[in-house]
């Protein structure tokens, strides 16, 4: 469908430290607690915002204890998982994180901490390497994130009696996708009330191809091989693609309203049900990107069948590079004429003549009076 317009903004979502740690009394002294700072709580398939936990959220966290702290580039083979945190679920509690049965600090030994967040999600540690798959259905993608590891010195009972509680700095692992939808033709007279049902999303093979490449949806982070707080999260051994694309579909319905121009910000957000949005594995497509917006609208010159669905083919003009950590939002500009096979009305210039003047010239000649005097 030619001349659809698509624009695509890009914007950098970047995770904002807080030096505020949440303080967590803990009854026993020797049990190891934690705490944590990044986004602001929310229910699945909404992405974390501002940099602090609420009541209710979780984290995943594994332990390990070595005889000397564990600081080089790769993992230490000799670590020994710590009991009772082998992937725990800890959960935030009326300001504190709590989690059973607690685990205990090794005297005399180095201890190393991981997390992942939030506690739902499905992720696997193994050597120091996360492993994290994006499920299909975007209703229950979460925002998963993960912390740097945690090293810690030996511990030694006698002169560190009451050790530290660790405090964990999650980073936003994935790429966010959002919509917008809007119209900047209307059919006058042949529609009204435009909605967005869904919008559907796929990797092309090539180009504009019909072929379907498909998303990456599993990699690996290297957690214990990177330095604490330097640089963005690095994703590896990308697999598992999704050849059936992510649908973006609404718990109602999205109206579009009036036509707008196209350099309008009057373009209206299209979420997922329970406001979710897309979070995809950071990568760059094959060929370009290919959205299929579904829309419902109220046919005026029929009747028996007033609402009737049309779906409509957006390309992007290149593929796509979606990195960790950053918010990507599509414009998706639609003509309602041209989404309904209407012909516009077009001129021929080729074919526009104009009649010449007639060569013929019909001479009159006007004799003068005299006047009287």
């Amino acid at each position: 469908m030619k001349k659809i317009m698509m624009m695509a903004a890009v914007a950098a979502a970047v995770l904002t430290s807080c030096s505020n740690s949440e303080l967590i009394e803990l009854s026993d002294s020797r049990a190891i607690g934690f705490e944590t700072y990044v986004g602001k709580a929310s229910t699945r398939g909404v992405p974390v915002t501002g940099n602090k936990f609420a009541d209710g959220q979780s984290i995943k966290v594994w332990g390990f204890y070595t005889d000397s702290q564990m600081t080089g580039t790769t993992y230490d083979a000799t670590a020994t998982g710590i009991p009772n945190l082998e992937g725990a679920v800890i959960t935030k509690t009326g300001g504190n994180w709590t989690y059973s049965p607690q685990a205990y600090w090794k005297n005399g030994k180095a201890h190393t901490f991981f997390a992942s967040a939030p506690g739902e999600a499905t992720a696997t540690l193994a050597s120091g390497v996360f492993s994290y798959t994006v499920q299909d259905e975007v209703a229950n993608q979460v925002d998963f994130m993960v912390a740097d590891a945690l090293k810690n010195d030996k511990w030694d009972e006698a002169s560190t009696p009451d050790p530290a509680k660790q405090v964990f700095a999650f980073r936003h692992a994935l790429s966010q996708i959002k919509y917008s939808v809007g119209l900047t033709e209307v059919a006058e007279a042949d529609a009204s009330d435009v909605k967005v049902k869904s919008i559907k999303v796929e990797a092309l093979a090539a180009g504009n191809d019909e072929a379907v490449a498909g998303f990456y949806t599993t990699g690996d982070i290297d957690i214990v091989g990177r330095t604490a707080g330097a640089g963005v999260l690095v994703w590896t051994n990308l697999s598992g693609e999704n050849k059936a694309g992510y649908m973006v579909m609404p718990d109602a319905e999205v109206a579009l309203g009036d036509a707008v121009a196209a350099s309008s910000a009057d373009y209206k957000l299209v979420s997922d049900a329970t406001d979710g949005v897309l979070m995809l594995l950071p990568q760059k497509t094959v060929g370009n990107v290919r959205f299929t917006v579904t829309l419902s609208y109220t046919a005026l010159k029929e009747t028996g069948t007033p609402t009737k669905e049309v779906s409509v083919l957006i390309n992007t003009t290149a593929a796509q590079t979606w990195e960790v950590n950053k918010i990507y939002h599509y414009k998706l500009g639609i003509s309602m004429p041209q989404a309904l096979k209407q012909k516009a009305i077009e001129f021929d210039d080729n074919n526009m003549t104009i009649e010449p003047w007639d060569a013929t010239v019909n001479d009159t000649e006007l004799a003068g009076n005299t006047p009287e005097p």
